[in-house]
């Protein structure tokens, strides 16, 4: 992977004193590590028609909308007392594809969220990835 980098267009921030490149792939800029979590999604996960992805860009409301995702999926699960949001983040309930595709093919196999309850049937996944 780290050859595959070296072909692609890299910025380095002079805000940052030069610690932090960004690198250009299918014209979407960002760090190595989400680039290659996202590389390894496209070549290895595949959808099928029960899951349900949160697709939003980074800093656009996506813990809120994890938040309301979760919460009307799991609404006849939970009540608002014993609601897994109360006490984890929204992010820790909904894997991210491009950084946790082991956990959503893991939810695939076991149809299930191993996270939060081993009942839910629902596969919910988030992603930032840029659609083409």
């Amino acid at each position: 992977m780290e050859e595959m980098f070296k072909t692609f267009p890299q910025y380095t921030s002079s805000w940052l004193k030069g610690k932090l490149t960004l690198y250009k792939y299918q014209d979407f800029w960002n760090v190595p590590e989400f680039h290659e979590g996202g590389i390894l999604a496209q070549q290895s996960f595949e959808a099928r028609p029960s899951d349900v992805f949160i697709c939003s860009p980074p800093k656009a409301g996506t813990t809120w909308l994890k938040a309301l995702a979760f919460a009307i999926v799991t609404r006849e699960k939970y009540d608002e007392s014993t609601s897994p949001l109360l006490r984890t983040m929204p992010h820790e309930c909904i894997p991210l594809l491009e950084q946790d595709l082991e956990q959503v093919k893991e939810n695939h196999k076991n149809s299930c969220f191993p996270l939060v309850d081993k009942l839910i049937d629902e596969k919910l996944s988030a992603t930032g990835l840029v659609l083409k």
